[in-house]
């Protein structure tokens, strides 16, 4: 027998944008798993690397962990069609004839494509990140059967405006038209120019613009049947649609990797604040039940008062699983001594530091770990890169300096009723109750889980990995050692030319 979400889910047709990504193929593979009475779901995908959509789509499938869903669904291409079309683009890059299919047949949009570099041009963001929400908005307001509208932002959106991050909306730095006024007006140049002005206090591009967007959806609330999921910083799977899944190294992900590789060694961070962190299943999870809640809550709506856009937070600050980033470093350090990577090329270690300028002088210190392998692999030809890869975490670290200095409280009380509300079948099927996520097992499957994903060490290597980290091991105590009696044959000569001096 079918569960209330799986019921609502029933017969309807979907729509997800950026479902290519993290986040987007997580959503994607959990409605095929869980919700096999689904009728269609339409997926929003521009050609990339000479490969047309449908080739993108079954190169997704091709990946393990869509076995499953597979297995549920042999003629998936039948269930999952591709729509050619690209968020940059206007009008999506979206032909007449699927836009009139979107229209039609659409019963639910998730809007998960997004820019996430943080360091991105205000046009390239701006049209991404904003615009094509506005596009989309519009087209929903065609879409006769539109049940659910959920717009993916972030939990930080609004944290330069306040430090307690409630479910309300925040004003933006720039009103959305008028920040697309002067993207279509403008020229990059100018814009390059005028972008720390409007950007503000706001640390980076994609905060900057996902605050804007929210401000979107806020415009549209009585038309629509809108709600914004905000989750915070995403992580390796716990569970679905396989222990440890992460398929891109953006964000801390990256940051965690290169860390198990010997590279980043330090975090500019206040131990004792909470990391704002969840699982990518357990995110999943609650963005599926967003809609569902989103819907009921668009037909239990009074005529009498104004329809207020449900805002979603889904943090850990409120919940068991709310370590610091003092906690965090420690349960991390921990996994990759009992899981170390075969590719390390310095011994790990994760320092957090909460002075920015000291933090700024260890960087620049530390990059000469990168510097010193690049070298190495230039003389031998190699075409990999270390460099490249430990600077892209850095500027995702700079960017969370503002988050990870300071104590963010994320309230967390529309997903905490909307878990209350569910049936046991629901709570099994669609679990992200937070409260019982077990820490230690989680670290461990997180370390696994990018050890195998991303820097692809196989669970067979873990043996060896142990010898080559227990190499460095001795090599750092040998070095230690060797500077040490260097250190105290230079004090006895220094003691001994000094009582010379002074008794002769």
């Amino acid at each position: 027998m079918s569960s209330e979400v799986q019921n609502f889910f029933s017969s309807k047709t979907i729509f997800i944008t950026g479902a290519t990504g993290f986040q987007g193929q997580m959503l994607l593979s959990k409605l095929l798993c869980s919700c096999p009475e689904i009728r269609c779901i339409y997926l929003l995908i521009r050609e990339k690397g000479g490969k047309r959509i449908n080739e993108r789509i079954k190169e997704i499938f091709d990946s393990s962990v869509f076995e499953r869903a597979k297995d549920l669904h042999p003629d998936y291409e039948s269930k999952v069609k591709a729509i050619q079309g690209d968020c940059f683009e206007n009008h999506l890059g979206i032909s007449d004839h699927d836009r009139a299919i979107i229209e039609n047949e659409v019963d639910i949009v998730f809007h998960v494509a997004s820019i996430v570099n943080y360091d991105a041009p205000l046009r390239k963001a701006g049209y991404v990140n904003v615009r094509s929400l506005d596009i989309l908005l519009g087209m929903a307001k065609k879409m006769t059967k539109l049940k659910a509208f959920v717009y993916v932002s972030t939990a930080y959106s609004a944290c330069t405006e306040t430090k307690f991050i409630q479910e309300e909306f925040h004003n933006p730095p720039v009103k959305p038209k008028k920040l697309l006024s002067l993207i279509d007006q403008l020229d990059d140049t100018i814009l390059t120019e005028i972008t720390p002005r409007l950007m503000k206090s706001n640390p980076d591009m994609y905060l900057f613009t996902k605050s804007i967007a929210e401000d979107l959806c806020r415009e549209k609330a009585a038309e629509l049947p809108i709600c914004i999921f905000r989750p915070a910083a995403v992580l390796p799977t716990y569970k679905e649609p396989a222990p440890g899944w992460i398929n891109n190294s953006y964000g801390m992900a990256g940051v965690l990797q290169n860390n198990a590789m010997g590279l980043t060694k330090v975090i500019c961070a206040d131990k004792t604040c909470k990391a704002s962190l969840v699982p990518g299943d357990y995110s999943t999870n609650a963005l599926i039940l967003s809609a569902y809640h989103m819907s009921r809550s668009w037909e239990s709506k009074s005529e009498e008062s104004e329809f207020e856009v449900p805002i979603i937070n889904y943090s850990n600050c409120a919940t068991k699983f709310g370590v610091t980033w003092g906690n965090f470093v420690k349960e991390y350090s921990k996994s990759v001594e009992k899981y170390p990577f075969t590719k390390m090329v310095n011994l790990p270690s994760l320092n957090l530091v909460n002075n920015y300028l000291l933090y700024r002088f260890l960087v620049f210190i530390h990059i000469i770990i990168p510097d010193i392998y690049d070298t190495f692999f230039l003389i031998i030809r190699s075409n990999f890169r270390w460099k490249k890869v430990y600077r892209e975490s850095q500027y995702y670290l700079n960017a969370m300096i503002p988050i990870t200095t300071q104590e963010l409280t994320v309230t967390n009380h529309n997903i905490s009723e909307i878990w209350s509300s569910l049936s046991k079948k629901d709570k099994k099927l669609f679990y992200c109750n937070l409260d019982d996520l077990n820490t230690e097992q989680y670290f461990d499957v997180l370390t696994r889980g990018i050890r195998l994903y991303l820097a692809k060490d196989k669970e067979t290597t873990v043996q060896r990995a142990q010898q080559r980290r227990n190499g460095f091991l001795i090599a750092y105590y040998a070095i230690g050692a060797v500077l040490s009696l260097v250190g105290v044959v230079f004090s006895c000569l220094v003691g001994r030319i000094f009582i010379n001096l002074y008794f002769n």
